[in-house]
This record gives C-alpha cells, sequence and structure tokens, in this order.
C-alpha cells in the first residue's frame, strides 16, 4: 500500500483528497445530499461521462487524445434516432449505431496511425465536422418520439433499487477495461506502445494497428454513450455536448495516471 502511494503523482492525491473534502462537505451540510433520489440523479447525469472516460484512458496512456469523441457522442445520437423515427427496429438501430461510431473512429485513427498525423490537430478538425454533419442530417428540426423501451431506459431504475437503468453500460464495461488493461497481453503492448513508441514497435508490436484499434473503440464507446443520451433526454441532437471533450480529458488523464501507478506498484 506504502508503495502504491509513492508511487501516485501528488497533483493526483491533491486532486483525490480535495474531492473527497468537497463530497464530505456536501454530505454533512447540504440537505438530503445522499438521499437515494439524489445520488441516483447524480449517478443518471454523468453516464454519458463516464462511458467516454475509458476509452479516452487507453488513448492518453498510448500518448493520443481524442477531442472529437463528444462529437461522435453526439453525430450518434443523431443517427439512432433518425433510424428509429425511420421505423428501423431496436435489434438493427443499434447495431448500425455502433458501425457508425466505429467507422468515425476508425477514421481519426487512419488520419493519425497512417498519415503520422497528431492526434490532437486531427481530432480538434473532425470534432467541427462531426458536430456540423449532426446539423445538417437533423437540421432546426428535433426527434421526440422515440420507442417506449428506449424512453423507459432513460427514465428507470433497476428494479428495487436506485440505480439509474443509464449508468448500467458504464458498471458493465468498466470492469472489461480494466481487465484488458492490467490481465491481458494487449494492456501489456499498450503500456509498452505508451512508455516508448520506438522500442515498442522493434520489439514487434504493430503500433500503427493498434492505435487505429484504439481510435475505433473510442468511436464504438461514444457511439454508446450516443444511444444512452439520447434515451436519457428522450431526444437526439448535436448540440450542448462539444465541451465534454474539453472535461472528459482531465478525468481520463487522472484515470491513465492512475492506472500507471497502479502497473508500477
Amino acid at each position: 500500500m506504502k508503495k502504491l502511494l509513492a508511487s501516485i503523482d501528488f497533483w493526483d492525491l491533491l486532486l483525490a483528497a480535495a474531492c473527497a473534502l468537497v463530497f464530505g462537505y456536501a454530505a454533512l451540510f447540504v440537505p438530503n445530499f445522499l438521499s437515494g433520489f439524489n445520488l441516483s440523479q447524480l449517478a443518471a447525469s454523468v453516464s454519458e461521462k463516464a462511458l467516454l472516460i475509458l476509452p479516452m484512458t487507453l488513448l492518453i496512456i498510448v500518448r493520443e487524445i481524442d477531442l472529437s469523441i463528444a462529437s461522435v457522442l453526439a453525430l450518434s445520437s443523431v443517427i439512432f434516432g433518425l433510424l428509429l423515427q425511420a421505423g428501423a427496429p431496436m435489434a438493427a438501430a443499434i447495431p448500425l449505431t455502433l458501425l457508425f461510431g466505429g467507422i468515425l473512429g476508425a477514421f481519426n485513427g487512419f488520419l493519425v496511425s497512417s498519415l503520422a498525423l497528431q492526434s490532437l490537430v486531427v481530432t480538434l478538425g473532425t470534432m467541427a465536422l462531426y458536430r456540423g454533419l449532426g446539423y445538417i442530417l437533423l437540421g432546426t428540426g428535433s426527434i421526440n418520439v422515440l420507442p417506449p423501451l428506449v424512453v423507459d431506459f432513460g427514465i428507470d431504475n433497476v428494479p428495487g433499487t436506485q440505480i439509474p437503468q443509464t449508468i448500467l453500460p458504464f458498471l458493465v464495461l468498466a470492469p472489461v477495461f480494466a481487465i484488458v488493461l492490467q490481465k491481458t497481453p494487449t494492456g501489456k503492448r499498450i503500456y509498452a506502445l505508451g512508455g516508448n513508441p520506438e522500442v515498442a514497435r522493434y520489439s514487434g508490436i504493430r503500433t500503427r494497428r493498434m492505435v487505429l484499434g484504439l481510435f475505433i473503440t473510442s468511436g464504438v464507446m461514444a457511439a454508446i454513450a450516443g444511444m444512452v443520451y439520447t434515451a436519457r433526454l428522450s431526444t437526439p441532437g448535436p448540440t450542448m455536448r462539444s465541451a465534454w471533450s474539453w472535461t472528459s480529458s482531465p478525468l481520463s488523464f487522472w484515470a491513465a495516471s492512475a492506472c500507471s501507478a497502479a502497473r508500477e506498484s
């Protein structure tokens, strides 16, 4: 335990302590902060951001970043809504939306891995591109009529609990990402690539393919977050979520630092 604490950066500990202090103050002095309803609403409100942090953590470990992830979320939300509006069954709309998100991520990954462009510059450009495509597809209208299954998923809790259903995708996928990162050869390759890309390449790791795969994963996860967002607010749209890339990045950086510290301990 002491070795783990010693390996964690001072600023990470400071940030964790600040969060603990804020939470403790709210628990003691803010009425109903610890009520089941409030905690349930809090969990529901971060459902999409929590999903975005998972692939961003992997990208940051390998020295890349995806600033377009929130725009992929928004555009995937629009695609999901348009598919449902066109009468597509859920069994078709969900995989098509995931495929679309993967294609958007693959485009980012191709520019970064094959053309050797900086991911910061690439995803800054595609952030505006994807958000603009969402505006073009949806226009000035909105989609407010969604299947009951989608609406119920966005507002209901797990039966018998105060856990919102919208947080379930994160609760299922977070352990998967943790196991892959810490316990599998793929995770070791990710750490190797982040530690020294040149050494990783000469050791036989297909670095370009790995970077491409991580960007595809980012796109798919953003598509999942887009569907959760659509269900939670009962309407898809390309607006309001452009700032999420900037808020998700520092959270992902903290998570990546914690993962690296845990691995070194």
